[in-house]
């Protein structure tokens, strides 16, 4: 197994710490329980900006960064919804609303591929 390049190590912390943040900050700063309760908007901006900040970490860009900074933003989302037993009954829909919410995430990716000239095979 090839390791990590170290910039893409950085991008794939930063995006776990990033699902850990939005989640942790939602009650106190939005006043909502879930991200998503106050503003589709807002959480979708947000969740857009984290990937597109992992995608400019990360030094060698690939195709395959487009689905790994918002699988690195879930992962984080699930850390930190796993440290809360309060919510392990709605896992299922947790898993689904997760997936679905991680998709501003790949065209924040995308978007920042496609400005700094295309990506590597």
């Amino acid at each position: 197994m090839t390791p990590l390049h170290p910039r893409r190590t950085v991008a794939w912390l930063a995006g776990i710490a990033a699902g850990i943040t939005l989640w942790a900050v939602s009650r106190p700063v939005f006043g909502v329980q879930e991200p998503w309760d106050g503003s589709l908007l807002r959480y979708g901006v947000l969740v857009a900006v984290s990937g597109a900040a992992c995608a400019l970490i990360a030094s060698p860009r690939r195709r395959l960064d487009v689905l790994g900074w918002p699988a690195a933003f879930l992962v984080g989302e699930l850390a930190y919804m796993a440290t809360q037993p309060d919510r392990w009954s709605l896992w299922p829909l947790a898993l689904i609303a997760l997936a679905v919410g991680a998709i501003p995430a790949v065209f924040g990716v995308a978007l920042v591929h496609k400005f700094l000239g295309g990506v590597a095979a």
